[in-house]
């Protein structure tokens, strides 16, 4: 067996500890190839609530963004219904309700 020089050895080593580094950072952080979506999804639903829809597709992109997952989209779907003022959209907010987010409730 040959044994590796003192500056071989601490190469070795340092390449270990940096490949180790590397894929403990990169295994933290969730999704990492992919884009979180959220942030523009809530500015599309922004510029939908302030364009007053009737009808068309910015108010089933506000209809279908009170099913959404994140509450905050919830929220922000469920704000701008009403804020449409229209009775036929009130059983899509009442259904709201009894969501799980205190917020979404809170905003229903």
């Amino acid at each position: 067996m040959t044994r590796r020089s003192a500056p071989a050895r601490i190469l070795a080593r340092g390449l270990v500890c940096l490949t180790a580094a590397w894929l403990t950072g990169t295994a933290c952080v969730p999704d990492a190839g992919r884009a979180d979506r959220t942030a523009g999804d809530y500015l599309r639903i922004l510029a939908a609530e302030d364009a007053r829809p009737a009808d068309g597709p910015q108010l089933s992109l506000l209809v279908t963004a009170t099913t959404r997952r994140q509450p905050i989209l919830r929220s922000a779907a469920v704000r701008a219904l009403g804020r449409l003022e229209r009775p036929e959209l009130l059983p899509r907010i009442a259904g709201l309700l009894p969501d799980p987010s205190a917020t979404v409730r809170a905003t229903a």
